[in-house]
């Protein structure tokens, strides 16, 4: 085609030549017609050129829509296999549950540990759950006394002791030591408010008034925090190297030797704080609609602009995703780089925490409910605590009752309660 177009154009240009200078010899007809016949191949072959090229094209298309439909139904098969494997798993070890409760009670109850974790709601499990404790006879019930009300028990990252906090201004750690426990005091001059333990189980704080007080090593005083207005909260980091305290508009980072201290500012109250799994960041929630994301120097990175007060905020396991509890009744998931993934369903009371489960879904808290949440943001069930304080009542999407139980708090590794 190329030297039919090359010897058109030739002839044409003679012709032309002829016609405007009146040259001799004229073209001949049989030139003209070649001229013409010429004309019109290529006129039809770039049509064709042109037909070819769009077939290219469409086909082209067709393949990546056909690819990407592939993409996205392995991406879809690949979750769901996830999640029937988190299901199979959590089947596997309810089933060595059941078959382990008569001979190996504590080991039974730690397998309904891990199914519990994978499958947080399942009525088959709870059914287990209740078989396997009527059933252990080796138990040795333990009076931990104060003399006042007791607000909060916790067990210690090491499992070897136990927290309590009472109103006559006093927190006791209970150390377990063959099959005794003995008690240590951590008096202060106001009422404990709560207690945090650093995730190596190596340092403690108790928060109370305006200040925080951290204890180490046989629950020695090793400082004292203080902040102008009352201290709500104290988080470690993985290590215990980093402190945040938690008191009005501020939180304040502190580092291992408490020479170093970075304010955390927002506009209005501070009411949570959070290190991502790295103890690299720092996420913290307040009522000025903001949750804001700092390094672990206290630089701000980010910050996540909401239309309602923020009262928690929490990382994922892997530290690639944020979710946010708010007063408007949703929570809000946001991705390490501060944009916006998804907003749930709103719910029917205001959210007031917010936390990852290993699994992806989200558990949060409201008044007397705890709500699961999938990862698209849907509610998928209710923990109803009736005001009795004792009874719990298992909720659906659709607020029709699952289930009823009275709950029992289990240590880390699951063999006491």
């Amino acid at each position: 085609m190329i030297v039919v177009s090359t010897a058109c154009a030739k002839a044409e240009s003679g012709r032309n030549l002829a016609q405007t200078e009146n040259k001799q010899p004229a073209p001949t007809q049989l030139q003209q017609d070649f001229i013409q016949d010429s004309r019109a191949a290529i006129v039809a072959a770039e049509a064709a050129a042109a037909k070819r090229r769009k077939i290219t094209f469409t086909a082209i298309a067709s393949g990546m829509v056909i690819a990407l439909f592939l993409a996205i139904f392995a991406l879809f098969q690949m979750n769901t296999a996830k999640e029937q494997l988190q299901v199979a798993k959590a089947r596997l070890y309810h089933a060595k549950a059941q078959e382990l409760q008569q001979t190996k009670p504590e080991l039974a109850l730690r397998l309904f540990e891990k199914a519990h974790k994978l499958e947080p709601i399942d009525e088959a499990i709870d059914n287990t759950l209740r078989k396997i404790f009527a059933e252990i006879k080796d138990y040795h019930p333990v009076s931990l006394a104060h003399d006042s009300e007791i607000n909060l028990v916790a067990f210690s990252p090491d499992d070897q002791r136990i927290v309590t906090i009472s109103n006559d201004n006093t927190a006791k750690v209970w150390a377990l030591k063959e099959n005794s426990f003995a008690a240590a005091h951590l008096a202060d001059k106001g009422s404990i408010n709560s207690i945090a333990n650093s995730p190596n189980g190596q340092r403690s704080a108790t928060v109370s008034d305006n200040t925080a007080k951290l204890w180490k090593d046989s629950w020695k005083l090793v400082a004292t925090l203080e902040h102008k207005g009352v201290v709500n909260s104290a988080v470690f980091s993985f290590y215990g190297q980093l402190i945040v305290t938690v008191s009005d508009n501020t939180a304040k980072l502190w580092n291992d030797s408490r020479k170093s201290v970075t304010r955390l500012v927002h506009e209005g109250v501070v009411n949570s704080a959070a290190f991502s799994p790295d103890g690299q960041r720092i996420v913290t929630a307040s009522d000025d609609k903001t949750a804001k994301v700092w390094d672990k120097e206290g630089n701000l990175l980010t910050t996540l602009s909401h239309n309602s007060y923020v009262n928690s905020a929490a990382f994922s396991s892997d530290g690639q995703r944020i979710v946010t509890a708010l007063e408007d009744k949703t929570i809000k998931v946001w991705d390490k780089d501060g944009q916006l993934k998804l907003t749930s369903d709103r719910h029917s009371l205001p959210i007031h925490s917010a936390a990852f489960l290993p699994n992806g879904r989200i558990v949060t808290t409201s008044f007397y409910t705890k709500s699961i949440w999938d990862d698209s943001g849907k509610l998928v069930a209710t923990l109803l605590f009736v005001p009795d304080s004792r009874t719990v009542k298992v909720l659906d999407k659709a607020g029709q009752l699952l289930a009823m139980f009275i709950p029992l708090r289990f240590r880390p590794m699951g063999n006491r309660l």
